[in-house]
C-alpha cells in the first residue's frame, strides 16, 4: 500500500487532520501483522536519572485503561539515549497523574505471544509527491513545515536514532527511525496508536503503525 502525503493530511495545517484518517479498503486489506512488542514497567527508582524528553515530544493518553490507570502522556526514548541494561531496545516514557515518570520496556515477541501490546502493519510508503519530496530525515528536517512534516520534524527531534535490529526482518532494509503519533494513525479517529517511521538504507520513507 502507497499513501501520499496529501492523502494524509499534508495539505491542512489542522492538528485534527492527524487522527481523521480512514484508509482506503484497498490499503487496510494488506496491511497485516508482521512483528510485535511487549511492555515491561521498569522500576521507577531504577530509571532516576534517565533521559526525560522535552515537554513538546509528549503526546495525549488515548487509552481509556491507561487514563484510568493515572497516565496522563507519552513519548518514545530509543535505545539510543537509555540506559542499555535496563532496555535495550528503547522505552515509551509516561507522565503519571502524581508527577512522576514511568518507563516501559519494549522487547520484541511474536505477534501472537500472548504479551504483545503493541502489535505493528506491514509497511506503508511515503509517496513522493509535488507536496513531498523528502526520501531521509535529514530532508524532513529541512522541507517546508506542514502537517505531516511537521510531526515527523518533532518526532526526529525527540528520538531519532539508528536501527538497532540490523539483521531482522524488517529492520534489515531500514537504516534510521522514530515515533510518530497523528498522520500515522491508520484506523481513524478512534486509533489508539501511532507509528514507527523509517528511512530506508536505499533511500525513501515508510512507517508501520500499530
Amino acid at each position: 500500500c502507497n499513501i501520499t502525503p496529501n492523502m494524509i493530511g499534508l495539505a491542512t495545517l489542522l492538528p485534527v487532520a492527524f487522527s481523521s484518517v480512514t484508509p482506503s479498503p484497498s490499503c487496510d486489506a494488506g496491511h497485516d501483522v508482521v512483528y510485535a512488542f511487549s511492555l515491561t514497567d521498569l522500576d521507577q527508582t531504577a530509571t532516576q536519572g534517565l533521559h526525560v524528553p522535552a515537554d513538546k515530544c509528549f503526546h495525549p493518553i488515548t487509552l481509556h485503561a491507561l487514563k484510568e490507570s493515572g497516565h496522563v502522556e507519552y513519548t518514545w526514548v530509543p535505545w539510543s539515549l537509555m540506559n542499555s541494561d535496563l532496555a535495550p531496545n528503547g522505552a515509551f516514557v509516561y507522565k503519571l497523574d502524581d508527577g512522576s515518570i514511568l518507563y516501559k520496556a519494549i522487547k520484541a515477541v511474536a505477534p501472537d505471544d500472548p504479551s504483545a501490546v503493541l502489535k505493528f502493519h506491514a509497511q506503508t510508503e511515503l509517496v513522493e509527491t509535488t507536496f513531498f519530496s523528502a526520501k531521509t530525515l535529514e530532508a524532513v528536517m529541512e522541507h517546508p513545515a506542514d502537517t505531516i512534516v511537521i510531526e515527523m520534524q518533532r518526532g526526529i527531534e525527540c528520538g531519532a536514532a539508528d536501527i538497532s535490529f540490523t539483521t531482522t526482518e524488517p529492520f534489515a532494509g531500514y537504516s534510521k527511525f522514530f515515533w510518530a503519533a497523528g498522520p500515522f494513525m491508520l484506523a481513524g479517529p478512534s486509533s489508539d496508536c501511532g507509528a514507527f517511521v523509517y528511512e530506508q538504507k536505499g533511500g525513501g520513507l515508510v512507517y508501520h503503525a500499530c
